[in-house]
């Protein structure tokens, strides 16, 4: 149940394990080994859990519902999802987004 309520959420949010693996720093050959039946530890899942904001037991099929629960760390999903997009971003990117931005609230 575990590797399909995780291949689901991968694809509702359009990313590959490799970019989840970067964003969550979790080796993608630990995240390819869930496909083979290993479990994750408490640790992983719980990271896995705060990014997708679902629970572990949602995750781990003890729960349907998928629920949106309180992040650790007080920010809010659009926050999270815009930090998530800035990863993404080279250096080069980063600054001129950042550049952009600063203009913008500056106003």
């Amino acid at each position: 149940m575990f590797v399909k309520r995780l291949e689901t959420l991968l694809r509702e949010r359009n990313l590959t394990i490799a970019e989840l693996s970067l964003i969550v720093k979790i080796p993608s050959s630990t995240m390819y080994s869930w496909q083979n039946g290993v479990q994750p530890t408490a640790e992983k899942l719980s990271k896995l859990a705060d990014f997708f904001e679902v629970s572990t037991d949602y995750l781990l099929g003890r729960e349907n519902e998928v629920g949106i629960i309180e992040l650790k760390n007080g920010l809010t999903k659009i926050e999270n999802d815009l930090i998530t997009m800035f990863r993404k971003l080279d250096h080069d990117g980063q600054n001129k987004l950042f550049h952009i931005v600063q203009a913008y609230v500056s106003v």
